[in-house]
Order: C-alpha cells, then structure tokens, then sequence
C-alpha cells in the first residue's frame, strides 16, 4: 500500500475516532447524574465528586471541539487533544471507582453501581476505541488500573479476588481490543484500496474514451489527408485513360490507377476495421434477394480467378431461397473477402463458395488449393494486422484487416467464422447464420439515379484543391457540361446568387466556409426568397461512419466520397438533376 493510502486510511481512522469520541459525552453524563440521585457519594465527599465532575465535564468539552475542529487540527497538536480528552474522562472514572471501594466497600450498594458502570464502559471501549489502540490501552488502564491496585492493598479473599478478576478483565479487553483494531485497520485499507482501484478504473476509463476520441479525429483527418492525393492521383489516371494513348502509355497509367485502387481498399479496410472494433456497425434486418447477392458475387470474382488461371467452383443448392431476411450488403463484404484472399493465396487450382441449407440456417463455404495455414497459426490470422508469417505479407501483400473484420460481422450476425486447413494442401473457411426466407420482394427505394442523365448542365464546383479541381471539370466536360469553378463556401454562395445552375457540386472542407455550411445558408436563402431548390451533391474525402447521413441530413442531395470513380460521378449526377419519374429506359 502506498504512502498516500497509509495517509489515507489513518485520517479516515482519526475522523471516525473523532466521532466515536462525541457519543462518550453521554454516557460519562449519565453515570455522574445517577450517581447523584441513588447514591450519598455526593453528599459524603463532595469535594472527590465535583472534582471529578469538573475533569469529566473539561474532557466532554474537549470532545466537543474535537468535533468542531478536528479536521482543522493536525499532527502533534491533534493527538494531544484527543489524549486530553480521553485521559480527562477516564482518569476522574477510574478515581470514583476507586473511591467508592475506599469509602463504602464491595458490598455497598455505591460500590456496586459504579463496578457496573466501570466494567461497563471499559468492555464498551473496545468498540469505540477501535480506530485507536493507544487511546484503548489510556481509557482501560485509568479506568481498572487504580481500582486493581486498591484491591491488591486490601488483601483478603475479596481484595485479592476482585484483583485477579479485574486483570484477568484488563487483559482480556487489550487483547481483544488489539485483534479489533487489527481488523478496522485491515477494513479501511481494504476500502481505500478498493476505492483507489475505483479511481484508477475511472481515469483509464476516462483515458482509454479520450484516446478512442482522439484515434476517432485522427482516423478522420488521416482519411481526409489521404483520400484528397488520392482523388487526384485516381481521377487524373482517369481523366488520361479516356483519351488516346500509346499502348506502352496507357498500360503505365493503368498501373498507376491500378495501385491508387490497391491503396484505397488498404484505408477503406482500415477504416471498416476501425467501425467494427468500436461497435458502431448496425446491421440490416430487412428482406434481400439472396441469390441475386450470390449471382453478382460470382460475377466479380469470375474474372479475378481467371486472371489467375483458377477453375471457380460455385454450388449454390436447390434448398437456399431466392429470398432472405438478414444484412445482404455485409453478407457480401464477408463473402468478398473471404473469396478475395482464396483467390490471392492460390497460384493453381480451383477456388469455391459452396451455399448449403442446414437445420435453421444457411451454411457458407469458401474453399481454396492455394498455400494453406499451419495449425498453429490457424487462430492468429483472425487478429488485426496478424498473417500467418511475415513471408506471406510480403509475398502476397495485404493489411491483414481482412479475415479480422469478418470474423467480427460474422460473430455480430450470430454465427462464428472457423477455419480448416492444412500447409500445402488448401483451406476452408466456414459459418452458418440464421437467414430466414423472405416471403416479401425487397423493398425496391426508388431512385432518380436511375434517370437518364442529362447533357450541357450549369454546374457550380466549390472546391479549393486545383488539381481535384483539374479532374471534377475534364470528367464533367465530357459530358458536355459547362462548370464554374469557385474556392470555398462564400464564393459559392455569391456565385449562386448571381446565376442559375443546374446543380452544386460541393467539397466539404474549405477555408472561410464549408460545403455543408454553405450549402445550409442557400437552403435558408431558397426559403426566403422562394426560389427554385437547386440540387446539391457532396464531394468530399470525409468518408467517416455516419458522414454520410449528415450531409444528407443538412440539406444536400448527393454524397460522395473522394476518391470516386467518372461512373459514379455521372450516376450522382443523373440522379439528383433527373426529373421526377424520368428513367433510363
């Protein structure tokens, strides 16, 4: 126990002994009342009965302004008092006591009422001296020690006996009296530690949620940072790869788009690792089409194994419904990953899903004849950034984000992710989840993404980096649309009071005034002056877990976040310009 605890403990001691000392006043009151009213002692030795009283009366008053004051009072001074106090009262005790065996002897009725009181008093002391072993052994012995003495100058059979039973008293209540004293010691450490333990969980409570905060705005301003380059980098490989190009030209720039590709599933898988270790997924419980989730998965990976030479087996059995009530977009991120490093870790052979109905639940296999995992290794690589060895990241590449997040959406859909594997001989990675079939179609949101999308738009880009300004003004004027280009909220604002456009296009982070917040004023500003809303679409690298919403919720149209493929761009676009009901046919 550290020294601040020991301090601890004996003021918390000294304050209870303290108020344990205030409640003596009764009892050190009442035996001088009693013994007044059914005694002589008063009347016959006055001068012995007033003295004492006015130590007792002087040691209560001590006691008193120990309540008072005490925690006021320190060190030397305090203990002194507190002495004071017990000896003032004790020592006028033990001297009626004695007095009364003096003067009346063991048979007076005077005698007997203050052999209650004494024996009493000292028996209780044990408890009430608890906090304090010295002020015990001052209290017993001013109370017993005088009255033994005078037994022992009687002599007798009654002298020598009422000596010997009073030190067999006075042993007995300093020997119990130091084992409760030990054990109120031993409670108070014990609730200081226990408290000091308290303390300590509320600060790494307090530290770990500051930390976690801080990670949180670290994450989001490292995505920002990233994702901003990055758009530049994605965007202007494709902005290049829509001309001509020679073929050694054009292969260079699709390495280049290749790996800011590569790059980009590195912070996305990050930043979905990020969501699922703090707790923040919420998972759908809604009606999807299973099959067609399956269908399109097969398509995407389709070509990946081909790129390989690997055979794709896919079985999906008879008994899995067209229909299912579960997360269909997080079953899909699962089955990708797990699909996606089947096929990075297989140079030859086959990769497989296999889809099964088992009794209350669909059955999930991916299959691969790729490297496989040695046994020991086999629950390592569900840990963040863990890989079976160092050789595989560097032959294979990858965070080791991967299997680690889909363990954990597995375990929060109710399933567990297991693994079988042999070195050299493939692996197989399985989980069951309680799928119900769905009745009902999925519900069909609809969209004017759908629309088709529209030619020669007047578009206001608020964007304060050249060169995503460079790519969002080439991809757009392709499609023959016509953008004027602003650096910030403000100078949006003025240039939309100054023209009409078709739609905004606005990045969220900017100096003077944000996209968000600029976006937010037009809408007050539509409202004052009845004007015709004009769409807005977020363009912006703040990619975080719930971005999205807010931006929706502050009054755009649109999100996306940076970087973002021409496609998408368009698809946005199209969306929020298309007249109600206008859709590609």
């Amino acid at each position: 126990m550290g020294l601040t605890t020991a301090q601890q403990v004996a003021r918390q001691a000294m304050t209870e002994q303290i108020s344990r000392l205030v409640h003596g006043i009764y009892v050190y009151a009442s035996i001088l009342v009693v013994l007044m009213w059914t005694t002589p002692f008063a009347v016959d030795h006055p001068r012995v009965y007033w003295g004492c009283a006015a130590c007792m009366v002087g040691g209560m008053a001590v006691r008193v302004a120990l309540r008072l004051f005490g925690e006021r009072w320190r060190g030397a001074f305090l203990e002194t008092m507190m002495l004071t106090a017990v000896g003032l009262t004790s020592a006028p005790s033990g001297l009626l006591y004695l007095c009364s065996l003096l003067y009346y002897g063991f048979e007076d009725w005077t005698f007997t009422v203050l052999m209650i009181w004494t024996v009493g008093g000292a028996s209780g002391s044990m408890v009430s001296f608890a906090p304090t072993l010295r002020l015990l052994v001052l209290h017993v012995t001013l109370l017993l020690v005088p009255a033994l003495g005078m037994g022992l100058w009687q002599g007798g059979t009654k002298g020598t006996t009422f000596a010997i039973g009073t030190m067999v008293l006075l042993v007995f209540l300093l020997t119990q009296g130091v084992w409760l004293n030990r054990a109120y010691m031993k409670q108070l450490e014990d609730r200081a530690t226990e408290e000091a333990r308290l303390r300590e969980l509320e600060l790494a409570k307090a530290a770990a949620e500051a930390a976690n905060v801080a990670k949180s705005l670290f994450l989001a301003n490292m995505s920002h940072e990233i994702r901003t380059p990055m758009h530049g980098v994605m965007g202007m490989a494709q902005v290049v790869l829509a001309g001509e190009l020679p073929a050694e030209s054009r292969e260079n720039v699709e390495a280049i788009h290749g790996a800011s590709e590569t790059l980009l599933r590195v912070l996305n898988e990050i930043l979905d690792f990020s969501k699922v270790e703090a707790g923040k997924v919420e998972l759908e419980r809604a009606p999807f089409a299973l099959r067609r989730v399956l269908e399109k998965l097969r398509l995407t990976v389709r070509p990946l194994a081909a790129m390989k030479g690997l055979r794709l087996e896919w079985t999906v059995e008879d008994a899995v419904p067209e229909r299912a009530i579960g997360d269909g977009v997080r079953l899909r991120q699962i089955l990708m990953n797990l699909l996606g490093n089947a096929v990075k870790f297989t140079t030859a052979g086959a990769v497989g899903l296999r889809v099964e109905a088992v009794p209350g639940a669909l059955r999930f296999t991916v299959t691969d004849s790729g490297i496989g995992i040695p046994a020991d290794k086999q629950q390592l690589i569900f840990e963040a950034f863990a890989q079976a060895d160092g050789t595989v990241s560097r032959r294979f590449g990858g965070t080791g984000l991967g299997l680690a997040i889909s363990a954990k959406l597995v375990e929060l859909m109710g399933g567990r992710l297991a693994v079988r594997s042999e070195l050299g001989q493939g692996s197989e990675f399985a989980f069951a989840l309680c799928l119900p079939e769905s009745a009902e179609e999925p519900v069909a949101v609809p969209e004017r993404a759908a629309a088709r999308e529209r030619t020669g738009l007047r578009l206001l880009l608020a964007e304060d980096n050249a060169v995503s300004q460079r790519v969002a003004v080439a991809l757009l004027g392709k499609r023959g649309h016509h953008v004027t280009v602003v650096e910030n909220g403000l100078a949006a604002i003025a240039a939309w009071e100054g023209g009409e456009f078709d739609a905004l296009l606005m990045d969220n982070q900017m100096p003077e005034m944000g996209g968000l917040d600029a976006v937010q004023e037009i809408r007050a500003r539509e409202a004052r002056g009845n004007r015709r809303r004009t769409p807005a679409v977020m363009l912006t690298a703040s990619a975080m877990l719930g971005d999205r919403e807010r931006f929706l919720e502050g009054g755009v149209d649109g999100y996306l976040a940076k970087p973002f493929h021409a496609d998408e761009l368009y698809a946005a676009l199209a969306k929020v310009t298309a007249p109600p009901g206008c859709a590609t046919q």
